[in-house]
């Protein structure tokens, strides 16, 4: 289903956990869930005007300071200099997953309150896929997500769906 310029996905409450298994390996259940009604999840781009407008540019791409890409502002100098994303085809192996309770979100990711009381971060870069069923994640939505861990500590988040 497609919304203006918002693809929206849209799963039948009894069917999300089984979503979330398939996608993510965790198992989600009640009260995390409801199985009554519709999930209508948006495709959350971290550069879109949304995003940057509340948040800013990810550092990762900015070089640290939430400007624009390619401008040469930030940590780095002249135009693009500033690139250090992270690569989705790195590391794919050791890809892990996990799902908790969104704490924060800035420019530089999402940080959550995983299963174990623990917080995690979750770094975004230009190909992080997030599906929210807000516009943006937010404070108190569950996530599940899947990442590599970075060097930076905390994990590049590779996707991550928040309802």
């Amino acid at each position: 289903m497609t919304t203006g310029n918002t693809i929206v996905y849209v799963i039948k409450g009894e069917a999300f956990g089984q979503y979330i298994d398939n996608a993510y390996g965790q198992s989600v259940s009640a009260p995390g869930l409801r199985t009554n009604g519709d999930y209508r999840l948006q495709v959350v781009d971290p550069f879109s005007s949304i995003w940057t407008a509340k948040f800013g540019y990810p550092s990762a791409v900015s070089g640290g300071s939430g400007s624009r890409p390619g401008t040469g502002s930030g940590s780095g100098s002249g135009s693009g200099s500033g690139w250090s994303d992270f690569s989705c085809l790195s590391g794919s192996g050791s890809a892990s997953s996990g799902r908790g309770t969104v704490s924060s979100v800035s420019n530089d990711g999402i940080v959550i309150k995983d299963v174990n009381g623990k917080p995690v971060t979750l770094r975004v870069g230009s190909c992080s896929r997030i599906e929210s069923t807000t516009s943006l994640p937010k404070a108190g939505q569950n996530m599940a997500w899947r990442g590599v861990p970075s060097s930076n500590g905390g994990y590049n988040l590779l996707t991550g769906t928040c309802w």
